[in-house]
C-alpha cells in the first residue's frame, strides 16, 4: 500500500481514522511535516506497525473513509487477473523455441496485429527475421 499524506489535514485524518491513534498528533516527532520527514524511519515504522495488524480490505476502507490518497500494490498474479488487463487485451500468446506456448504482455504503446502463425520467441543467439517490408 502506498499512502500519500500531502498536508496536515490528511495527516490528522490518517492518525484519527486510519491508524485509530489520535495521540500521535501530540507527539513532537509527528507534529509537522518537517518533524515527520526528520523522523522518517520512526514515521514509517509507526504507520507500518499500526496498519500491519489490519487486513488490506480494512486499510482500504479506512483510507477511503478518511479521504487519504493511496494506491494498492498488486502481486503479479493479481495484475494478470485484473479486469482492466483482461478487458484491454494486454496478453497474447507466444511460442517458445521449445514449442511451448506462453502468455506475454503486449505493448501498452501500440497494438500490433498477431503475425500469421502467432508470435514466436526467438531462440537464444538467433538473429531477427527480415521484414518483408524492407
Amino acid at each position: 500500500m502506498l499512502i500519500a499524506v500531502q498536508n496536515e489535514g490528511q495527516w490528522q485524518r490518517l492518525c484519527r481514522v486510519v491508524l485509530d491513534d489520535p495521540a500521535l498528533l501530540d507527539d513532537p516527532a509527528f507534529a509537522s511535516n518537517t518533524a515527520r520527514v526528520s523522523h522518517r524511519e520512526l514515521t514509517e515504522r509507526t504507520v507500518q506497525e499500526r496498519l500491519g495488524v489490519l487486513s488490506t480490505e480494512e486499510v482500504i476502507a479506512r483510507l477511503a473513509k478518511a479521504d487519504v490518497p493511496y494506491a494498492r500494490l498488486n502481486q503479479i498474479g493479481e495484475v494478470l487477473r485484473h479486469p482492466q488487463a483482461q478487458a484491454t487485451g494486454r496478453w497474447s500468446e507466444a511460442t517458445l523455441p521449445s514449442g511451448r506456448s506462453v502468455r506475454v504482455v503486449t505493448s501498452p504503446l501500440h497494438r500490433v496485429p498477431e503475425p500469421p502463425g502467432g508470435r514466436r520467441v526467438p531462440a537464444l543467439g538467433s538473429t531477427p527475421a527480415k521484414s518483408s517490408k524492407n
